[in-house]
């Protein structure tokens, strides 16, 4: 499927978009392109798991590209990262692997405008298009948190 154009109206400044871009991607979202509205959103493998806390299920079958407990989507000022949550395969962000068994878990911030996503291998049908609206206050020389800001920022997310 090629990149989704989506109008003005749908990425407002501070919105942001998760766009299916397989058909196994796209049919995975209860609606494609699907407004992410609070943060973090965390992503994962539909399961009777009752310790999966998921906002968005993905149904995905042997062999598994999806662990239970995928990803999570944060926003640090404005700005979207992704970091692992100790997904088997983990997942490829702007090219970049994140995570799985023998990778970084995380944080790798998207683009100003957003970027790609995968969840699984290279192989993976399960591949995703996150799309940001820019805020005009918005800094363009903004820079990643420091390793030790990203660590008060997993904190802050594992405390919830």
């Amino acid at each position: 499927m090629p990149e989704l154009e989506l109008p003005d109206f749908l990425v407002r400044a501070g919105a942001v978009v998760l766009n299916g871009t397989t058909p196994q991607a796209a049919q995975a979202l209860p609606k494609n392109p699907l407004p992410i509205k609070k943060f973090p959103f965390r992503i994962g493998r539909e399961s009777n798991d009752p310790l999966a806390h998921n906002d968005l299920n993905i149904p995905d079958s042997v062999p598994f590209q999806v662990s239970r407990h995928h990803v999570t989507l944060v926003n640090h000022g404005g700005h979207i990262g992704v970091m692992d949550r100790g997904s088997t395969l983990g997942a490829i962000v702007d090219g970049q692997p994140l995570g799985g068994k023998h990778g970084d878990p995380g944080l790798v911030f998207l683009g100003a405008t957003g970027g790609t996503l995968i969840l699984g291998t290279e192989e993976s049908p399960f591949r995703f298009q996150l799309i940001v609206g820019r805020e005009r206050d918005v800094q363009s020389d903004w820079q990643p948190p420091s390793p030790s800001e990203k660590r008060s920022l997993l904190k802050k997310l594992f405390e919830r």
